[in-house]
């Protein structure tokens, strides 16, 4: 019977660990194919799940330097947990080269 709680604990900390470097991407198609969500591995460890391009507006990625300065701070931390880029200039231009 000890077993059960050592067991528990187990499953516990695999969810904490699982929470801490897995996420979950929002990506935003056209009429066809709706919305889709992405499992990804976070580069740092984060207690954020869900995560969304906060340069992105429907279909279209908005530049940069158009973003406002709050939005300009969340797309940061967005490329630095999503794709380690600590630069929005590297991070912006590998979104735009995944896109078809």
């Amino acid at each position: 019977m000890r077993s059960l709680p050592f067991k528990m604990m187990l499953a516990v900390a695999a969810v904490v660990v699982l929470w801490l470097f897995i996420g979950i991407e929002r990506i935003a198609g056209d009429h066809e194919i709706g919305v889709s969500s992405r499992l990804f591995i976070k580069h740092q460890p984060s207690l954020q799940f869900h995560f969304s391009n906060p340069a992105e507006i429907g279909l279209d990625i908005i530049p940069i330097e158009e973003l406002s300065a709050s939005e300009q701070v969340a797309f940061k931390h967005y490329c630095e947990l999503r794709f380690g880029e600590s630069e929005p200039a590297k991070c912006y231009a590998r979104l735009t080269d995944r896109r078809v």
